[in-house]
């Protein structure tokens, strides 16, 4: 019978299906996600949304929970209401106005900050292991061992006082690093981007509604966008699967990614933050150029990300685009600590909180004050 619901749908036969569902368990969790798929193509966006939300509650395994997400994005994209012009009339001004980049504040000596590897070729990791086994006071072996070739690599987290003291030692050999306090993260207002609202070569407006009382729209120049970073955040599903023994258990694995895109506009002290889930390809402007053509928004995320990229790829030609985030995550993930505290200003469909977040909002902070100090 269920197979008959998933045909119906299939076909675009919603009526039938609706009917078939009636003679089902309505707590079955493939009952409850092929109703609230009949409820989104039938407007009632409200009561699906609450069965999706409520199937991504409890564990029914990966394939429910893939499907549920999918259509929370779908809802988020495609049936959220256009802003009005009141909204947009009465709002305050989002950004401040053009001026010197903003100067980091004079963190507390005790503030929690981070110690950053920078990548250098191989040829370089002899002379360069020494100098860091020397300033860290580690075996020169174990020194190489940190120094990456690609990406960057969280090294230590530990008080201002210590930390920006090792980075001026290790700067002053020659070996490239970043240090941070986490406070500075805060010091940079972050506007989660809707969608654009119109474009010239010039520069654009984007609208803003995630994560602020009152919606409004910017307007920026192509110009003031210094750096440009990109990176993939996982989702995780607990699966079911077989040990080495045959016996049953639970684990954690990737089922999906959802893709991200910082703005750095230092002038305003501001990022503008892309992402699944929040920007809505269904409005505002065509993401179409001249190399990229595009008259209606693809069927799936990952294709119209691509339309996306495209589009930025053509204003921003010449800014540079950060796109290791993969390679540092992975040597900070797991510092729970240290992450979690941290506002990452992004509002995915988790099951659960995950570091990956607050990672790449550290990441992309790390990257927009070290460009400007």
């Amino acid at each position: 019978m269920i197979k008959s619901v998933a045909d119906a749908i299939a076909r675009g036969d919603y009526l039938a299906a609706a009917q078939l569902l009636q003679t089902l368990p309505a707590h079955d969790p493939w009952v409850m996600l092929y109703t609230a798929q009949v409820q989104e193509r039938s407007e009632e966006f409200e009561q699906a949304e609450t069965l999706y939300r409520q199937l991504l509650k409890t564990d029914y395994g990966p394939k429910i929970a893939t499907e549920a997400r999918r259509g929370l994005q779908r809802l988020s994209e495609q049936h959220k209401p256009a802003p009005t012009l009141v909204a947009v009339s009465t709002a305050p001004p989002p950004l401040p106005s053009t001026g010197p980049a903003p100067t980091l504040s004079a963190p507390d000596s005790n503030a929690t900050s981070v110690l950053i590897l920078e990548p250098l070729p191989n040829a370089a990791k002899p002379e360069a292991a020494r100098k860091f086994a020397q300033v860290m006071n580690i075996e020169t072996y174990a020194a190489r061992l940190f120094l990456p070739s690609r990406g960057w690599r969280f090294y230590r987290a530990g008080r201002w006082s210590e930390i920006a003291q090792y980075g001026q030692q290790l700067s002053a050999q020659g070996i490239p690093v970043c240090w941070l306090p986490l406070e500075a993260l805060q010091q940079v207002q972050v506007l989660e981007v809707s969608y654009f609202q119109s474009v010239t070569p010039e520069g654009a407006t984007v609208w803003v509604e995630q994560g602020q009382a009152q919606p409004f729209s910017c307007k920026f120049a192509w110009a003031e966008v210094t750096q440009r970073v990109s990176g993939l955040l996982p989702i995780f599903e607990q699966v079911v699967a077989r040990d080495k023994q045959g016996k049953f258990q639970r684990k954690e694995e990737i089922q999906d990614h959802a893709q991200i895109c910082d703005l750095h506009l230092p002038g305003r002290n501001t990022i503008l933050r892309l992402y699944r889930g929040v920007y809505q390809f269904n409005q505002g402007i065509s993401l179409s150029t001249p190399k990229a053509p595009q008259t209606l928004p693809e069927e799936t995320s990952w294709a119209n990300w691509k339309h996306l990229e495209a589009f930025l790829d053509y204003y921003l030609p010449t800014v540079p685009h950060w796109t290791d985030f993969t390679l540092f995550a992975e040597t900070i993930v797991d510092q729970t600590d240290l992450l979690s505290p941290i506002p990452a200003h992004i509002d995915l469909f988790r099951r659960e909180e995950s570091c990956w977040d607050p990672a790449f909002h550290l990441y992309s902070g790390l990257i927009f004050w070290k460009n400007l100090n």
